[in-house]
């Protein structure tokens, strides 16, 4: 199960909290108005064209996105077989409740935003044929305005790479891998730290259980709700995840994540809550994290233990593949396709939330 670890603390951040269902317009998605190229850049890089092909003026979300300059995951990345690349960065958990302006990028009609993907820095390739595409959700808001109205969708073109292991050589990890403890070090944390890491997880536990039994055998409208499917394999795929979790969440001796009360690897910068790096199955908390409520009395709020079992459902080593961040809050993350809602970390969030508020 989780090890915590005691890191210097970033200053204090803003606090978290998901969307309700009535602050943002949920039934607003604006198709086809956005536009991904991908090309090739050379030296194990990817060149990254977002166009705004709509008749209107867009106002973009960079949190978590295609668009986000940090250690996001952006791309798609398959092998020759067929078999998707690990991705090596971070799944950021950022604040959404008081976005500031600088985090979005206003795209007028027919402007275009290019950038640089370091695949070898993000992504695990050994030298090959790769094939590399993007396709996700991007939430925006009105113009002059940073609260979210919906999610735009794009899918960019398949590009066919050849990256060499000289290539690779030259560039470094964007996370660093760090050796793991399994074993509980309470005692390395600060107390307050501690005890409120330890009793989010403590919760969890039965959050997670009571998610899973509304999941495999609950309201069927409350499911469509939040997974947008009512099928039996998707329920029972979403109860299995949550099943997990409980399992994890149960035992502070033993598992398959390393939880950490603070930064350990140097990746918490403003608006972040908490952070996850899949491909070593660490979690890591941010100053925000300790000014949430311990949990949540409200449909949709934020809490620390509901922001322990979104993390937990990134890490593939509680159950594989781990979840990804589509998109946050109520309005935007039940506005996904059923494959994406069901891969999507905040729907688990939000979902148990619900079934432990009655919502």
């Amino acid at each position: 199960m989780p090890s915590f670890t005691t890191v210097a603390l970033v200053a204090a951040l803003t606090r978290l909290v998901s969307a309700h269902p009535h602050h943002m317009n949920a039934n607003v998605k604006r198709d086809n108005t956005l536009a991904v190229e991908l090309s090739d850049a050379g030296a194990a890089g990817v060149g990254m064209k977002v166009t705004n092909i709509g008749s209107e003026p867009l106002n973009l979300l960079t949190y978590a996105t295609l668009l986000d300059n940090g250690p996001v995951n952006k791309l798609k990345v398959v092998r020759e077989d067929g078999s998707e690349v690990g991705f090596t960065g971070v799944l950021f958990n950022y604040d959404t409740a008081s976005l500031p302006a600088e985090v979005f990028l206003a795209l007028s009609p027919g402007e275009s935003k290019d950038s640089l993907v370091d695949v070898a820095s993000l992504y695990d390739i050994q030298g090959g044929t790769y094939t590399i595409s993007a396709s996700d959700v991007i939430e925006y808001a009105f113009m002059n305005s940073t609260s979210i109205e919906g999610v735009i969708p794009y899918a960019s073109n398949e590009l066919t790479v050849e990256i060499t292991e000289d290539e690779i050589s030259k560039h470094s990890p964007a996370i660093k891998p760090m050796a793991l403890d399994k074993r509980t070090q309470v005692s390395s944390c600060s107390g307050a730290q501690g005890r409120a890491l330890r009793a989010a997880i403590d919760y969890t536990v039965g959050l997670a259980s009571n998610a899973a039994t509304a999941a495999s055998s609950g309201s069927t409208q409350k499911f469509q709700e939040y997974f947008r499917t009512t099928s039996a394999n998707g329920r029972s795929t979403v109860a299995n995840r949550f099943e997990a979790i409980a399992q994890e969440a149960s035992s502070q001796t033993s598992g398959a994540s390393a939880y950490h009360c603070t930064d350990v690897l140097d990746a918490c910068s403003p608006g972040v809550i908490a952070y996850t790096s899949p491909a070593q199955n660490i979690i890591a908390n941010c100053d925000i994290f300790y000014q949430l409520p311990a949990v949540s009395r409200g449909c949709g709020d934020q809490s620390q233990a509901a922001t322990v079992l979104h993390e937990f459902t990134h890490a593939p080593g509680i159950f594989p593949p781990g979840t990804q961040d589509f998109a946050y809050g109520y309005s935007a993350s039940t506005r996904l396709s059923a494959q994406q809602a069901i891969n999507n970390a905040d729907n688990y969030a939000l979902y148990a939330d619900a079934i432990d508020n009655n919502c």
